[in-house]
């Protein structure tokens, strides 16, 4: 008998010690496939940084270039370097969806016009949320502000509600310009190839666009576009870090007769 209850405690031993060993070694094999996601986030993201698209602009062409700024590019840029660069103009982001504010933007285009940039504004729609409220926001906004471009509106799925559908975002954008337009304000969209295809074309055609895509402007005659923001990492006097390019698609003549119709 009791060299059965040794044999019964050793095989009880025997089976916690498995055990063990067991949780040990799955752990062991979780931390290691952590650290295996990890690895390959961190690799993806120094690979697809050094990818970033590269797009080259014939200023014989399109002389006419320009950038856009939220709060996120700080609050001490240096509007004189910036103009100093060739810039020639810039668009600010003054508010988003109902309520939001940006909270740089009275700052930047006080100092922007200052320097001698041609200014505008732009407001991130927030898809779901109502088309009037968010005009209403976006000329609050800017209403004590000098402006020589049109309003933009700006509306991406980029953190957006991916369940809203096409139609619904077109016409929240619809009721937007119209209160925009019945406010005597001329004005703009915003989007990128992909928006290009679902509300631009089907239901806006006829308003002018600010197309984001990484491609020589020359290449887009099909987009039919009046502006292009082409870099999302782009380099320029007075601002720290990476800052978004913009062309216009024209001449210096055909700039100013833009500029002419909208006043």
């Amino acid at each position: 008998m009791a060299r059965g209850r040794r044999r019964r405690h050793r095989s009880t031993r025997s089976r916690r010690r498995r055990k063990r060993s067991g949780r040990l070694l799955n752990c062991l094999v979780a931390t290691g496939l952590a650290a295996l996601v990890m690895l390959a986030a961190a690799l993806y993201w120094l690979w697809s940084g050094t990818r970033r698209p590269h797009v080259e602009i014939d200023p014989a062409r399109y002389p006419v270039t320009g950038i856009d700024i939220s709060q996120h590019n700080g609050d001490d840029i240096d509007y004189d370097k910036v103009r100093a660069s060739g810039i020639t103009f810039v668009y600010i982001k003054a508010s988003e969806g109902t309520r939001g504010r940006d909270k740089n933007f009275l700052t930047n285009a006080r100092k922007a016009r200052q320097a001698g940039l041609v200014t505008g504004a732009y407001h991130y729609f927030r898809k779901g949320a109502d088309g009037r409220l968010q005009a209403r926001n976006f000329l609050q906004a800017v209403s004590h502000t000098r402006l020589d471009l049109p309003l933009v509106v700006d509306v991406e799925d980029w953190l957006n509600d991916p369940k809203v559908s096409n139609h619904a975002t077109a016409t929240g954008v619809r009721a937007m310009l119209d209160y925009l337009l019945m406010h005597g304000r001329r004005v703009m969209l915003y989007t990128n190839r992909e928006g290009y295809k679902k509300w631009v074309k089907p239901y806006f055609a006829s308003i002018d666009l600010w197309l984001c895509a990484f491609n020589p402007p020359q290449d887009l005659e099909q987009e039919r576009h009046v502006m292009q923001q082409y870099s999302h990492w782009g380099t320029v006097d007075g601002i720290d870090g990476d800052v978004d390019l913009d062309v216009f698609n024209g001449s210096h003549a055909e700039w100013q007769r833009w500029l002419e119709a909208g006043s």
